[in-house]
C-alpha cells in the first residue's frame, strides 16, 4: 500500500527523475528479485587441465574434472541468513538503509566479469512499468498467495505455451 500511494500521489506524469525518487516501489522490486532470482545463475565451464577441488559446506572435499560445467545458483547467496536478516522475508526496507550490498551478496544480475550489463536498464524498466500500472489499475491479491514455481526457472525456450494463471 506504502508503494501504490507512493506512486498515485504524484501529481506529474512517472517518468524521468519523479521514479527515481519512489524509494519504496524500487526498494520492492529489489527485495522481490533478491526473493526471486528464478534463473540458474552462472554456468562456468572447467578449463584447468587436472580440474580442480572443492569444499562443500558439509566439509566434504569433490574434485570437478577438466571439460565439466559449474552451475551456480542465484537463489543461494541471495537467501544467505550470514547476509540476510530473516532472509525467507519479505522486506523491502533492507535496501532503503545505508547498507550496500555487493554482487556476491545480491546476485540475481550475477556478478564479476559476467555481470549483466543491461541490469540498470531493467532496474529502470521495471520501475517505470510497475510505476505505471499501479498508478492506473487496482490489484488484488490472490489468496492464498500460491507458492513459488521452479518449472519455468530459466529464459530458454520450452515447448508449448508459457501460461499465465
Amino acid at each position: 500500500q506504502k508503494v501504490v500511494g507512493e506512486v498515485r500521489g504524484r501529481t506529474s506524469a512517472v517518468l524521468g527523475a519523479d521514479v527515481s525518487s519512489g524509494a519504496a516501489l524500487r526498494c520492492s522490486i529489489m527485495e522481490a528479485l533478491r526473493l526471486t532470482a528464478h534463473t540458474i545463475g552462472g554456468i562456468r565451464k572447467v578449463v584447468a587441465p587436472d580440474g580442480f577441488e572443492m569444499t562443500q559446506a558439509d566439509g566434504k572435499r569433490l574434485h570437478v574434472p577438466h571439460g565439466q560445467y559449474i552451475v551456480l545458483c542465484h537463489t543461494v547467496p541471495n537467501r544467505d541468513a550470514a547476509t540476510w536478516a530473516e532472509p525467507m522475508a519479505f522486506a523491502p526496507g533492507r535496501f532503503s538503509g545505508p547498507r550496500a550490498f555487493d554482487e556476491y551478496e545480491f546476485t540475481t544480475f550475477s556478478q564479476g566479469l559476467h555481470r549483466c550489463p543491461g541490469r540498470n536498464y531493467a532496474l529502470r524498466l521495471m520501475e517505470l512499468m510497475l510505476a505505471e500500472m499501479l498508478r492506473r489499475f487496482d490489484f488484488v491479491a490472490p489468496k492464498p498467495l500460491p507458492g513459488m514455481s521452479y518449472e519455468r526457472a530459466t529464459l530458454a525456450q520450452r515447448a508449448g505455451p508459457c501460461c499465465l494463471d
